[in-house]
């Protein structure tokens, strides 16, 4: 899908309750940017006053009569009184994928806001499975005390593993990532943290900004799956592209890559089952990265270890 992106300033003060996204400075259209699907040339315009105020006003009326599936609200560039932060500028925006998602995340109330175009990644490798005996241990555990658990996560997981799989895969990200958000939360979008993160990826809100999500008394876009699923991709794939190396990238999830990062200076050292074992993280973050692999391990044999879930 080919894009135009038009910029239209108005130094005037305009009607905008008939236009489809908010815009952040009260009734001051200061910066707007619109996708519109049907051509492949970049127009940005500056109108101001006179002939040229008429000119501006008419285009925007001619964008907002556009149908809903021509017009796409992309991103709102926030003028200098406004402190929201988005990270995201329309020059991010990479070719889309054509799986129609796009234009479900752009319908959607909470992604009107947030939309970026969908981007064709190159895939990243598997994590590479280990069985060591802290993988052993959890997988143990999980099987005699948490049985309920895993079907349970296993039966939520099936339920979204085709939507939400795709958004990892167009990312680059490998859909066995997927189990993450067993450990993280059971794939429910329900649960929330001591600590404050939320939704079925467990994110904190000051990540959660980072990757676009909108957190605010009336919305939070950590519970919005498919959204949250895009934002966990881009973060685990930033964690890969740093450590180049899964496990770590895991332990970063957990517990940030300032500690990671601490680790393998303190230690000289860059496997994290050695690290772990020296003592380089506290036991959470190595029971978390053990747990990813355990539970993948079961999904892959449920059926030897005699569970059985609705989706199978």
């Amino acid at each position: 899908m080919a894009s135009i992106f038009c910029e239209l300033t108005v130094q005037d003060q305009i009607n905008t309750d008939d236009m489809p996204t908010q815009v952040a400075s009260g009734s001051t259209l200061r910066s707007a940017v619109y996708v519109a699907s049907n051509g492949g040339v970049e127009s940005r315009g500056d109108f101001s006053g006179g002939p040229a105020r008429t000119v501006a006003l008419l285009t925007i009326f001619i964008l907002c009569s556009l149908p809903a599936c021509t017009l796409i609200p992309a991103v709102i560039v926030p003028s200098s009184e406004d402190d929201s932060s988005l990270e995201f500028k329309a020059g991010d925006a990479k070719p889309v994928v054509e799986n129609g998602l796009e234009s479900e995340l752009a319908a959607d109330e909470a992604g009107a806001r947030y939309f970026i175009p969908l981007r064709q990644e190159s895939t990243l490798p598997k994590p590479h499975r280990k069985m060591t005996a802290e993988v052993r241990n959890e997988i143990n555990i999980y099987l005699k005390g948490s049985r309920r658990f895993i079907r349970e996560s296993l039966e939520r997981r099936a339920q979204h593993e085709d939507s939400l799989g795709g958004i990892l895969e167009s990312e680059g990200i490998p859909k066995d990532l997927l189990n993450l958000a067993i450990i993280e939360s059971g794939f429910s979008n329900d649960v929330k943290s001591p600590a404050g993160a939320a939704g079925i990826w467990q994110f904190m809100k000051s990540t959660a900004r980072m990757y676009g999500l909108k957190i605010s008394l009336i919305m939070d876009q950590r519970r919005h799956v498919k959204l949250s699923t895009l934002a966990a991709a881009r973060h685990l794939k930033d964690l890969y592209a740093k450590y180049s190396d899964w496990d770590l990238a895991l332990a970063a999830y957990n517990a940030g890559s300032g500690k990671v990062d601490s680790a393998i200076r303190r230690f000289k050292q860059r496997d994290f089952w050695k690290l772990a074992r020296s003592g380089a993280f506290k036991t959470e973050t190595v029971r978390h990265v053990a747990k990813f692999y355990a539970v993948t391990h079961i999904a892959d044999n449920a059926a030897a270890y005699g569970i059985s879930y609705r989706g199978t």
